[in-house]
């Protein structure tokens, strides 16, 4: 069965309270989201979502303390 919810949990590396974008289901498993653009800024970011049973699960699982980051590196 399809999550109940899907959410991306996103702020600038290190600062600030975390946003929340709805994940968009594309097919069984498969979800898309897209960011605004960052910038010259670093991003992290998990995901959680909420079962069709309601157990809630994190992505990475030690989130929100340790997150997945995008590095964005200043052009020359």
């Amino acid at each position: 069965a399809p999550p109940r919810s899907a959410m991306l949990h996103w702020r600038p590396l290190g600062r600030g309270a975390w946003q929340l974008l709805p994940l968009k289901r594309v097919a069984r498993a498969v979800h898309s989201v897209t960011l605004p653009p960052a910038g010259d800024e670093s991003t992290e970011y998990y995901i959680e979502a909420e079962t069709a049973g309601g157990v809630r699960l994190r992505w990475p699982a030690t989130a929100p303390d340790i997150c997945q980051t995008i590095v964005v590196m200043p052009s020359p």
